[in-house]
């Protein structure tokens, strides 16, 4: 598998402004959805510390609504059809399209105004065709004001964007330099056998062509999985701890007791999986200390419960690697335990 880091800086953009734009809700949903957010928030921070405020003229772009993507994170799935595009191509790619950021915006803003009232609005109509829609929306005088002023200059709306990408892109490009160890240790994850077969799975394709993907690392979102390409260039995005994605798309097989009894058969894994429970994530050393043992057969065994996704790599710092449970397998485990116990119980009657 081939790595590129154009992907995952671009990416890391534009998931900077969503998070700027949606903070309680980015993070109380990956929160939910995951447990630790605190490795992505510290690194939003660094961020957010060089760049200042940005104007919410350009907020419709980023905003979520009902859960939905932005129009910008749909922009990027669109448009971004190769591994290997710059932030400049990107860049280029709004300018050359901006009809149809606009049509984007129109629809996303107006869309509630039109289930209301029955009236469609025309699409691309000049900004003076849409005042009465503005004034019949439901909310603020001042959301209404920031949207007469989007579509009275769109032009300039979106100079205001790119140049807004650029100075954060800058930024991004310094975090990951910042953040090179973290990164090299996500690549020889993605490389390593257990991620493959991992990918292979997921994706539904043959082993053979792993080795045509294009793989990206995303810093700010830690959880992401996302396949785009052509079939010739496939390529990858993802986070740095996204094995927990996973949890969600795991088979029945490796949330089975028998499967957890495989993998977690032995006292110095039960140990391993105790201290973590206790202490939240622990490293290497930590984890050594606390099952009295030494760290070359803790690491096997460790390795052992990776497989199996019992643990992953919440985050690194320098030379120091951190585990955590994967909590969200382990509920549907349990949930398999206790429906294999009540089959057993009820066998044959009271």
């Amino acid at each position: 598998m081939l790595y590129t880091s154009n992907l995952g800086k671009i990416y890391d953009t534009i998931f900077f402004f969503i998070e700027y734009f949606n903070k309680n809700e980015i993070s109380s949903e990956l929160k939910r959805r995951y447990g630790d957010i605190s490795n992505m928030l510290e690194l939003y921070g660094e961020v957010s510390e060089s760049v200042g405020q940005f104007s919410t003229l350009i907020s419709p772009f980023f905003q979520r609504s009902d859960g939905n993507i932005s129009i910008m994170s749909s922009f990027f799935e669109t448009m971004v059809t190769t591994a290997d595009v710059t932030m400049e191509q990107f860049i280029d790619n709004i300018r050359n399209n901006s009809d149809m950021l606009y049509q984007k915006i129109t629809d996303s803003i107006f869309s509630v105004y039109q289930q209301t009232t029955g009236k469609k609005l025309m699409p691309l109509l000049t900004p003076g065709n849409y005042i009465a829609a503005i004034d019949e929306l439901q909310t603020t005088p001042e959301k209404k004001l920031q949207i007469a002023l989007l579509f009275g200059n769109f032009n300039y709306t979106i100079t205001v964007l790119i140049d807004s990408l650029r100075c954060v892109y800058a930024e991004i490009e310094k975090l990951h330099n910042n953040h090179k160890r973290e990164l090299e240790h996500a690549q020889k994850n993605i490389q390593s056998e257990s991620n493959q077969k991992m990918y292979v799975n997921a994706l539904h394709i043959e082993e053979s062509a792993i080795a045509s993907l294009t793989a990206s690392v995303s810093l700010l979102n830690p959880y992401i999985f996302f396949k785009s390409g052509d079939k010739v260039k496939p390529f990858l995005l993802l986070g740095l701890t996204h094995e927990i994605y996973f949890s969600d798309q795991y088979d029945e097989r490796v949330t089975s007791p028998s499967s957890f009894v495989v993998t977690c058969g032995s006292e110095l894994r039960m140990k391993l999986l105790q201290g973590l429970s206790e202490n939240g994530e622990m490293t290497l050393t930590q984890l050594a200390q606390y099952a009295d043992s030494l760290p070359t057969t803790v690491i096997r065994n460790l390795q052992i419960l990776r497989e199996g996704k019992i643990i992953y790599v919440s985050k690194q710092e320098g030379q120091q690697i951190f585990y955590r449970l994967n909590k969200e397998l382990l509920k549907r485990i349990k949930i398999n335990f206790d429906l294999f116990w009540d089959n057993i119980l009820d066998e044959g009657g009271t």
